[in-house]
């Protein structure tokens, strides 16, 4: 979410990645070994090609590298693992949940951004085709990302610090699916529970980066989503978070600690919550940087 000249919490809108795309493999790939097609990648491996990929991008405009996120990993890990497996393109998975969830449900304390993507590759009769050069489908699925004006701004956005990468393959299908979580990590604070009682008063303490300036603190609220069917999802586009602001929050500061009080009332309503902090970070503005999730049921 960002903030408009009044004040008001607007939803920031990530681009999703295009539909998925088919590639036969006859003069498409050309394999750098032989290798055991049955024998599962090293996706560790694959990982850190990705992340050198990016890194080199941002480097080429001179701004500071991402660093390994493990919990926005395991957020893109889970992701890319329910794509494949399933057979849908989404910022959205089964259960109806965005990426700003799923990386606050795995422990994140951050503001997250999401890139996706999904490959088939298949023979001309639908059948899995085996693929032996693995570096190559990563390099053409970075490039993919590049050639996409809204997954390109999200790999060069210098406020970026940190990235989590999830990468699934279905051999049954021939599905390659990744999934990227790029986080904004402008402080360290303690973790809210993630399943909280009406009328419970909590208290989120933290301490902010000397970089960003004029924090502000927001309670925003949306409703739990419906479940959705893999047709379903795959005619979902940009992600939007449905998270609307209620409140003003209380936020005391001393020499760069934080101090954010949080009171619901007697009668909240079942949803799901989020403490929201913004902050203007030289050179690029007002940035969320705070999006912790619980649950009122």
């Amino acid at each position: 979410m960002i903030m408009d000249s009044n004040g008001n919490t607007m939803g920031i809108t990530i681009e999703p990645s295009s539909d998925p795309v088919t590639i036969t493999p006859t003069g498409v790939l050309t394999p750098k070994s032989t290798v055991d097609e049955n024998s599962p990648p090293d996706f560790d491996h694959l990982r850190n090609l990705m992340l050198q990929l990016i890194n080199q991008e941002r480097k080429n405009i001179d701004i500071a590298p991402v660093e390994v996120d493990l919990i926005a990993k395991k957020a893109g890990q889970e992701h890319a693992d329910e794509m494949a497996e399933l057979g849908y393109l989404s910022h959205w998975d089964i259960d109806g949940f965005g990426p700003d969830y799923r990386y606050s449900r795995v422990g994140g304390t951050d503001y997250v951004q999401e890139n996706i993507a999904c490959y088939s590759f298949r023979y001309n009769s639908g059948a899995p085709a085996p693929i032996n050069d693995w570096d190559g489908v990563v390099a053409r699925i970075h490039a993919n990302l590049m050639e996409s004006e809204g997954h390109r701004s999200n790999i060069l956005d210098g406020a970026h610090t940190h990235l989590g990468i999830g990468i699934a393959y279905n051999p049954l299908s021939g599905e390659v699916c990744v999934a990227q979580e790029f986080v904004n990590r402008y402080s360290h604070s303690s973790r809210l529970p993630f399943l909280v009682r009406s009328g419970e008063r909590m208290t989120l303490r933290g301490i902010f980066s000397p970089r960003i300036l004029r924090p502000i603190a927001i309670l925003a609220y949306e409703p739990f989503p419906e479940p959705m069917t893999p047709d379903q999802l795959n005619k979902t586009k940009t992600y939007v978070s449905a998270a609307q602001k209620i409140e003003d929050l209380n936020m005391s500061i001393s020499e760069g600690n934080f101090v954010i009080e949080v009171i619901l009332d007697a009668g909240a309503m079942q949803g799901i919550y989020h403490v929201e902090v913004f902050a203007n970070l030289p050179s690029y503005g007002q940035i969320q940087i705070v999006d912790q999730i619980f649950e009122v049921r």
